[in-house]
């Protein structure tokens, strides 16, 4: 059984699934990264929200906590600054 597969669901299937990391959005799947003729993914292409470095980022399946297939939401292991290096934005 994969790791993708322990998390809940599927990684495999996830385009445009919404990202968060400690409760802060970090962004959306871009697209599963596949190794060779692997079923499941190695790593998500995430395209990171504003105040991340970077239009895309590489996230290993690893830091899957969650898949929400219903919802289309993935939760990350950690916060959005251990996986980024970045705090969340500021709220006016």
């Amino acid at each position: 059984m994969s790791v993708a597969r322990t998390k809940g669901g599927s990684l495999a299937c996830c385009h445009g699934y919404a990202v968060a990391a400690g409760n802060e959005p970090v962004g959306q799947v871009e697209t599963p990264v596949f190794t060779g003729t692997a079923l499941e993914p190695e790593s998500l292409l995430l395209r990171t929200v504003e105040g991340i470095p970077g239009e895309f980022a590489a996230v290993p399946v690893t830091e899957v906590a969650a898949v929400d297939e219903a919802g289309q939401q993935i939760t990350l292991r950690g916060t959005r600054d251990e996986l980024f290096g970045v705090a969340p934005p500021t709220r006016p």
